[in-house]
């Protein structure tokens, strides 16, 4: 109300230096916004507190895994064959298989004329 005495006296006349004076002074806003509740720092929000088991062993085989070198090992000796094909019974020779046991008789005379030829020393004589 003292704003609007001031300019209702003062209007007119010359030298109004205090015609827009704000006597009544505005309260700072300084603390207007201030936050009195402190935020609750949020460091350990997400922290794990249960600690994770390590993985190392998850795969591990603690079952030791039999060698197998031997495996396709031949236990059971093979006997030898070495006389797997071997002819016990011994074949007779066959040295007289083709051999000619009667003896051819010789011919000699086969082809001999045992009856000789009349001689013709006058067959084309002239006898007249």
């Amino acid at each position: 109300m003292d704003i609007l005495n001031e300019i209702h006296n003062h209007s007119g006349h010359s030298g109004a230096t205090t015609t827009n004076e704000q006597t009544t002074p505005v309260v700072e806003q300084t603390t207007a916004n201030e936050q009195t509740t402190p935020v609750v720092d949020q460091t350990t929000a997400n922290e794990q507190t249960t600690p994770v088991v390590e993985q190392t062993t998850t795969n591990e085989q603690t079952t030791p895994v039999v060698e197998q070198t031997t495996v396709n090992e031949q236990t059971t000796p093979v006997v030898e064959q070495t006389t797997a094909n071997e002819q016990t019974t011994p074949v007779v020779e066959q040295t007289t298989a083709n051999e000619q046991t009667t003896p051819v008789v010789e011919q000699t005379t086969a082809n001999e004329q045992t009856t000789p030829v009349v001689e013709q020393t006058t067959a084309n004589e002239q006898s007249c």
